[in-house]
């Protein structure tokens, strides 16, 4: 089975012709944090497993000509951390539960621009946290399609907050772009409910 993501076809790792029935559902509590080194021009990304069992995930390149799955098995309490080019990229990561992630960008035009996701401190739900070194206008997306788009400006060295809108039973996909810029983020997935 084939997917498209971001214009291309990627190879599922499986095909069933039989309907799936998933015997646990629990969200995998992977932690993915990402940030752009400067100094030595490279998209870091920290990728922890905070769970009770072993996390799969599949990372994509999708510059790649022919992209092109690197499967990574990640212990639970383990972290590891992967770095890759920052002057142009486009990275995919899938993994269990829905959860998705996709890294896009360029040095040149973005800097360290920088978009993080974290929980919000009461009830459920997330917020985006968003740093830029330049002024510029950021476009937030709920790809559910339930909410309307909005920009935020965002001025150069501020770190506004903003609310990321979230389903009722924890699942949310959102993606945050600059206009102007080849940033781009993407998160899908669902929080753990008590």
């Amino acid at each position: 089975m084939t997917r498209p993501l971001d214009g291309r076809h990627f190879q599922a790792a499986w095909a069933l012709d039989a309907p799936i029935t998933w015997l646990d559902t629990a969200p995998r509590p992977l932690s993915i944090e990402d940030r752009i080194d400067l100094d030595q021009g490279l998209l870091q990304l920290e990728i922890r497993n905070d769970g009770a069992d072993e996390a799969v995930f599949h990372l994509y390149d999708g510059r790649a000509a022919s992209p092109s799955a690197q499967r990574y098995r990640l212990k639970a309490g383990n972290s590891l951390a992967l770095a890759r080019p920052a002057d142009l990229y486009n990275l995919h990561l899938i993994a269990p539960d829905g959860l998705y992630r996709r890294f896009a960008g360029g040095l040149e035009t973005d800097g360290s621009t920088s978009a993080k996701l974290i929980p919000a401190r009461r009830g459920l739900g997330l917020i985006l946290g968003l740093t830029s070194p330049q002024t510029g206008w950021f476009c937030l997306v709920d790809e559910s399609g339930r909410r309307t788009a909005r920009r935020s400006r965002v001025l150069a060295g501020e770190r506004p907050h903003l609310r990321i809108p979230v389903q009722a039973d924890g699942w949310y996909d959102i993606s945050v772009s600059r206009v102007g810029g080849a940033f781009r983020r993407r998160f899908a997935g669902r929080l753990q409910t008590p």
